[in-house]
């Protein structure tokens, strides 16, 4: 009895999954199409981490760079030989080792075309699915995940820049915090996608991305190259928000809100100890605090908001009133615990503090109750191809 032959990987796409794209028949929305196209990018993407096909192109480097070096040492030597017959001996064996390293470099070239082939099919697909339709949002990590893990290719950039402007944006914005900390003032492929992304979520989502940029423009005070650069491109996407004829209205309520709330953050003092209520009143900061940002009709950022798909959040229960009394949490920095009211009936509290990271200032508003928080995209090894 004939035993049953596995089949390989290039044969699965070319004999199940490319059919299935085809049987679509330019069909790009809806369920089905979503599926046969997070389908043909999971199974791309597990070839694409499969630790022998790694560990293979691993070994066949090692054999052409040995076979290499193997080929330049006989020629070093048969230029230092004595005799004709030891010279004749070293240029054979030189010659062998480049017919090994033409014969590896050739299987280790094979092996890199088919990881890129597996990373690109892996990120347009995983990009097809999130724009085709809302069954498999989860996608959008091992998107991020794998386009940081080779955002220096130019094949990895160039197969997200067909797809990245299709998906809503909003299926990234629960990524904001992590596609912001990689903003860098720098001309790159990957920079300049990331830039156009972020910028659209707060376009789309004001209130799940522009309290990062707000955070991330703040004046530094570090010499750290990297922060430096985070810092500019933040501040570049700040003007163009503030230029922006639908985002600006956002951007200024927003802006001006934690401002003040950034003030009330930085005031300390002797009436600011441990466990002290104060009333909001007797503090001009605190004061400012309760009479600006009920007018400028924000929501408590504390606040849990929906991601929409229509961008219209313009029903968010908005910031009606204060309680008239802040607390004094524990912390070096003296965090204020205060109440906001919204239009909904429901009071918000928020924790006011500067947390200090390498001399840097950055706002938090923080629930005092800690929600629970969605685990980081999936580190994968193999970023080489």
């Amino acid at each position: 009895m004939a035993e049953a032959r596995l089949e390989k990987p290039e044969e699965i796409i070319k004999d199940y999954l490319i059919p299935s794209i085809r049987e679509l028949k330019d069909q790009t929305q809806g369920r089905e199409a979503g599926q046969v196209f997070h389908e043909f990018a999971s199974f791309c993407d597990k070839q694409l981490q499969n630790p022998d096909a790694i560990e293979d192109m691993a070994r066949m480097k090692s054999l052409m760079e040995r076979k290499a070096q193997e080929a330049h040492e006989y020629e070093r030597l048969s230029k230092a030989a004595k005799s004709s017959r030891e010279r004749e001996g070293y240029r054979s064996a030189s010659k062998r080792s480049k017919k090994w390293y033409e014969l590896d470099a050739e299987e280790f070239q094979r092996l890199r075309r088919g990881r890129e082939e597996f990373l690109r099919q892996s990120l347009e697909n995983y990009l097809l699915s999130l724009q085709a339709s809302n069954d498999y949002n989860s996608d959008v990590l091992r998107v991020f995940s794998l386009w940081l893990e080779f955002s220096e290719t130019p094949l990895a950039n160039n197969a997200v820049r067909l797809y990245l402007s299709k998906v809503p944006s909003g299926k990234f914005a629960i990524l904001m915090n992590q596609l912001s900390s990689r903003l860098q003032a720098e001309k790159s492929d990957f920079q300049s996608l990331l830039f156009e992304l972020v910028f659209q979520i707060c376009v789309d989502h004001p209130y799940h991305g522009m309290h990062q940029i707000y955070a991330g423009a703040m004046p530094l005070a570090v010499k750290d190259d990297a922060a430096k650069s985070r810092n500019t491109a933040a501040k570049h996407i700040a003007q163009m928000l503030k230029n922006d004829q639908r985002a600006r209205p956002y951007w200024h309520a927003i802006h001006e809100s934690n401002t003040c709330y950034h003030e009330l953050a930085l005031t300390k003092g002797e009436d600011y100890k441990t466990g002290r209520e104060q009333l909001l009143e007797k503090n001009s900061v605190s004061k400012k605090l309760m009479q600006k940002v009920p007018g400028l009709k924000v929501p408590p950022a504390t606040m849990t908001i929906d991601i929409r798909a229509d961008c219209d959040y313009s029903d968010v229960p908005k910031i009606t009133d204060f309680r008239p009394r802040m607390t004094i949490a524990n912390g070096l920095s003296a965090p204020k615990i205060i109440t906001a009211l919204a239009s909904d009936g429901l009071p918000y509290k928020q924790l006011v503090g500067i947390l200090s990271i390498l001399a840097l200032l950055i706002l938090t508003l923080l629930p005092v109750q800690v929600r629970q928080r969605r685990p980081p995209p999936r580190r994968h090894y193999g970023a080489s191809l």
